[in-house]
Protein backbone atom coordinates (compact mmCIF):
# COMPACT_ATOMS: atom_id res chain seq x y z
CA UNK A 1 0.00 0.00 0.00
CA UNK A 2 1.21 3.48 -0.72
CA UNK A 3 0.53 6.38 1.55
CA UNK A 4 -0.93 9.47 -0.03
CA UNK A 5 1.03 12.59 0.82
CA UNK A 6 -0.71 15.91 0.47
CA UNK A 7 1.04 19.17 -0.23
CA UNK A 8 0.54 21.49 2.77
CA UNK A 9 0.33 24.47 0.40
CA UNK A 10 -2.36 22.81 -1.71
CA UNK A 11 -5.85 24.29 -1.50
CA UNK A 12 -8.11 22.27 0.72
CA UNK A 13 -5.23 20.66 2.62
CA UNK A 14 -5.82 20.35 6.35
CA UNK A 15 -3.72 22.90 8.21
CA UNK A 16 -2.64 22.23 11.80
CA UNK A 17 -4.25 24.41 14.42
CA UNK A 18 -1.52 26.73 15.76
CA UNK A 19 -3.39 27.20 19.05
CA UNK A 20 -2.81 23.56 20.04
CA UNK A 21 0.02 22.44 22.31
CA UNK A 22 1.99 19.28 21.70
CA UNK A 23 -0.23 17.60 24.30
CA UNK A 24 -3.32 18.59 22.33
CA UNK A 25 -4.60 21.20 24.77
CA UNK A 26 -5.55 24.59 23.41
CA UNK A 27 -3.91 27.65 24.91
CA UNK A 28 -6.34 30.03 26.47
CA UNK A 29 -5.76 33.72 27.16
CA UNK A 30 -6.02 33.02 30.88
CA UNK A 31 -3.37 30.30 30.77
CA UNK A 32 -0.61 32.09 28.86
CA UNK A 33 0.34 35.74 29.23
CA UNK A 34 1.41 37.11 25.85
CA UNK A 35 3.57 39.74 27.57
CA UNK A 36 5.65 37.21 29.51
CA UNK A 37 9.25 37.55 28.45
CA UNK A 38 10.85 34.39 29.81
CA UNK A 39 9.83 30.73 29.70
CA UNK A 40 9.69 30.68 33.51
CA UNK A 41 7.16 33.52 33.51
CA UNK A 42 5.07 31.73 30.86
CA UNK A 43 5.04 28.51 32.90
CA UNK A 44 4.21 30.38 36.11
CA UNK A 45 1.36 32.17 34.38
CA UNK A 46 0.08 28.90 32.86
CA UNK A 47 0.20 27.00 36.17
CA UNK A 48 -1.33 29.74 38.33
CA UNK A 49 -4.94 29.01 39.22
CA UNK A 50 -5.02 25.41 37.95
CA UNK A 51 -7.12 23.15 40.21
CA UNK A 52 -4.39 20.51 40.56
CA UNK A 53 -1.83 23.07 41.69
CA UNK A 54 -4.31 24.66 44.09
CA UNK A 55 -4.98 21.26 45.71
CA UNK A 56 -1.26 20.61 46.19
CA UNK A 57 -0.70 24.10 47.57
CA UNK A 58 -3.58 23.63 50.04
CA UNK A 59 -2.19 20.26 51.13
CA UNK A 60 1.29 21.71 51.66
CA UNK A 61 -0.17 24.65 53.59
CA UNK A 62 -2.12 22.27 55.83
CA UNK A 63 0.73 19.73 56.24
CA UNK A 64 4.19 21.25 55.60
CA UNK A 65 5.88 17.85 55.99
CA UNK A 66 4.28 16.81 52.68
CA UNK A 67 6.07 19.67 50.93
CA UNK A 68 9.34 18.66 52.56
CA UNK A 69 8.84 15.07 51.41
CA UNK A 70 8.10 16.20 47.86
CA UNK A 71 11.24 18.35 47.83
CA UNK A 72 13.32 15.47 49.22
CA UNK A 73 11.98 13.02 46.63
CA UNK A 74 12.61 15.55 43.85
CA UNK A 75 16.19 16.00 45.07
CA UNK A 76 16.78 12.25 45.05
CA UNK A 77 15.42 11.94 41.52
CA UNK A 78 17.57 14.85 40.33
CA UNK A 79 20.66 13.37 42.01
CA UNK A 80 20.01 9.99 40.37
CA UNK A 81 19.63 11.57 36.94
CA UNK A 82 22.80 13.63 37.34
CA UNK A 83 24.71 10.58 38.60
CA UNK A 84 23.71 8.58 35.52
CA UNK A 85 24.57 11.44 33.19
CA UNK A 86 28.02 11.71 34.78
CA UNK A 87 28.87 8.09 33.87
Amino acid sequence: MSEQVTDPAAPGAAEPDPSLHAAGEAETPESVDAGASSPVERITTFVKGRPEVEKVNALIKQRPEVGLGIAFAGGLILATILKRLAR
